[in-house]
């Protein structure tokens, strides 16, 4: 192996070069000072920035532009003066210390604070002038309904508590006008003639007897004046502030505004709605009443889901009121008759029947300050001279059509008990305005008879509507049948699942025993289609009962108890049984003795 070896030799150029880069001794000990040791190389390997980061605080930093803003965004030496004259000085943050409200006190400011209850009061107290509102805002409530009457007349019905909380609050609809023309071929007297005739009666037997006239006569002529002054309303309660013109109209505006119309349906809550009152216009109802709204819910103006659901209505839906004002209502009705537990937590409606002085104030005001009729709507008291008292002071307060409910305050639910007559015959015979009555009728008959027995001008129903919308037609109808209809009627018109449900259940209430698998399935239905799908069951379910079954609607037989015998698969009225408080159960049925 040859093996050489070459001599580097540093030429003198580079020695020079390389004396001067040899670290000199002093610089050596520096170094070795700078150099970092194994434990501070972790900790800048830690602290070294991932390429991640890098990317964000690349794009973090300021650009020269905003660079510029920046400095012309800086506070000048002047600024920065003025600036520190207005700091607070130490003095000024004792005394804003000492004016801070303490935690005793801010409790204090809460409790003083406006209740959202006071704040819809101040606002309605900020409205411009309004008489009625003026005079009647001092009452605790007011609960209204809206009546749409036949042949597009419009009304309302308020269930007082807060009187004309929302008399300001508007809703605009098409206002309808249509024609009557009198057959005077059929009278010997003119319609006047007709309103201001007196029947031949007594006092003593208009009290204690049916009176002696038709039924025709009955319901057009205002009873002898004797009569209305046989049982005397105390003085306080005597009017003297209403116009003679406008006591002079009970029975025009009934027969000319209402066009004298017999089948009333009551206000339902959550079972009257627009859906609803389209089909029972079907099937002869003249007069529908909305479901009762708290004035509270339209007296604040944010709340338009409430507005906008219960205000339903469409060109079939008519007479339906414009405006809550009275411009556009032919008659205001006050509501003294509901007698839920909803009324009495909140004093309204059938609880007001102890406030006299209230209710009197309450018509007097409306009636003296509007140009439109006041009626109201109530039930009776166990002293039939109270209920009388009690009728006359309305009809003096300046009401001028009467809807008399013949039951007690307490009689609801499973104690409805029988309907009293004789008391609704007592009113008529000692009011001079119309009267409608309410209560007692389970089948198409006892409106003719009602009629008879208390001479009153027409009939509401309430319940048997719910049961059978074809009351007022006394035809018999099978219970899927209007049922499909009234589904047919939701699919246009916006309707809650939990009214349809409602509705659905008080139809099918006789044949759901008998198909308890259509019940659960009725009752998780939630769209329309849903429901329909399960009355399309039960309508398959009830043909086959009835395909075997000899009923014969001409012929109807009676029970041991006087009712009408129809099989599960027809709308039926609801047979209310007797309550027998000894066992706290319902399980005879009630007589049909009525009057």
């Amino acid at each position: 192996m040859l093996v050489i070896k070459a001599k580097v030799v540093v030429s003198p150029k580079n020695r020079v070069k390389n004396k001067l880069n040899q670290v000199s001794p002093k610089n050596r000990v520096k170094n070795k000072l700078n150099q970092v040791s194994p434990k501070n190389r972790v900790k800048n390997k830690l602290n070294q920035v991932s390429p991640k980061n890098r990317v964000k605080n690349k794009l973090n930093q300021v650009s020269p532009k905003n660079r510029v803003k920046n400095k012309l965004n800086q506070v000048s030496p002047k600024n920065r003066v003025k600036n520190k004259l207005n700091q607070v000085s130490p003095k000024n943050r004792v005394k804003n210390k000492l004016n801070q409200v303490s935690p005793k006190n801010r409790v204090k400011n809460k409790l003083n604070q406006v209740s959202p209850k006071n704040r819809v009061k101040n606002k309605l107290n900020q409205m411009p002038f309004n008489p009625i509102l003026r005079s009647l805002i001092k009452t605790n409530s007011l609960s209204f309904s809206l009546i749409p009457i036949l042949n597009f007349s419009r009304q309302y019905s308020m269930a007082a508590k807060h009187p004309l909380d929302a008399c300001e609050n508007t809703c605009s609809s098409k206002k309808l006008s249509i024609e009557k023309t009198a057959d005077s071929s059929n009278s010997n007297t003119t319609p006047l003639e007709s309103q201001n005739s007196i029947p031949n009666t007594t006092p003593l037997e208009s009290q204690n007897s049916i009176p002696n006239t038709t039924p025709i006569e009955s319901q057009n002529s205002i009873p002898n004046p004797s009569i209305i002054t046989s049982i005397s309303t105390p003085i306080k309660f005597i009017s003297t502030d209403i116009p003679l013109e406008k006591n002079k109209a009970a029975f025009e505006f009934f027969e000319n505004t209402l066009l004298g119309s017999k089948y009333f349906l009551a206000p339902m809550v959550d079972q009257s709605e627009l859906s609803w009152r389209i089909l029972s216009r079907r099937y002869g109802s003249q007069v529908c009443f909305t479901p009762m709204f708290h004035a509270k819910m339209f007296s604040d103006p944010n709340n338009t889901k409430y507005f906008n659901e219960m205000w339903q209505t469409d060109k079939f839906d008519r007479p339906l009121i414009a405006q809550l004002v009275e411009d556009s209502a032919d008659a205001v009705d006050i509501n003294l008759g509901c007698p839920q537990h909803i009324a009495r937590r909140g004093k309204y409606g059938a609880y007001l029947m102890d406030e006299w002085d209230l209710i009197f104030k309450i018509i007097n005001n409306a009636a003296t300050n509007l140009k439109i009729p006041i009626t109201a709507k109530i039930r009776i008291y166990p002293e039939l001279e109270k209920t009388i008292k009690y009728a006359q002071m309305l009809v003096n307060a300046g009401a001028k059509m009467l809807t008399v409910h013949g039951r007690l305050r307490e009689q609801k639910g499973h104690k409805t008990g029988l309907c009293d007559w004789s008391q609704i015959k007592a009113v008529r015979q000692n009011v001079n305005v119309p009267v409608v009555a309410n209560g007692g009728l389970l089948y198409f008959e006892d409106i003719d008879l009602c009629i008879q027995e208390t001479g009153v001008q027409a009939v509401m129903v309430a319940e048997p509507n719910l049961y059978n919308p074809a009351f007022y037609t006394n035809k018999v109808v099978n219970s899927f049948d209007i049922a499909l209809e009234y589904l047919e009627i939701c699919k246009t018109v916006s309707t809650k699942p939990s009214y349809i449900r409602a509705h659905l259940f008080k139809l099918f209430k006789p044949s759901l025993p008998k198909h308890t698998d259509l019940r659960t399935e009725l009752a998780q239905a939630r769209t329309v289609d849903e429901f329909t799908i399960c009355v399309e069951k039960l309508k398959l379910a009830l043909l086959q009962d009835a395909n075997a079954s000899d009923f014969d609607p001409n012929n109807i037989k009676l029970d041991e108890h006087g009712y009408k015998i129809y099989p599960h698969w027809v709308c039926q009225p609801l047979i209310r049984m007797k309550f027998d408080p000894k066992t706290s159960s319902c399980d005879i049925p009630l007589g049909r003795s009525v009057s």
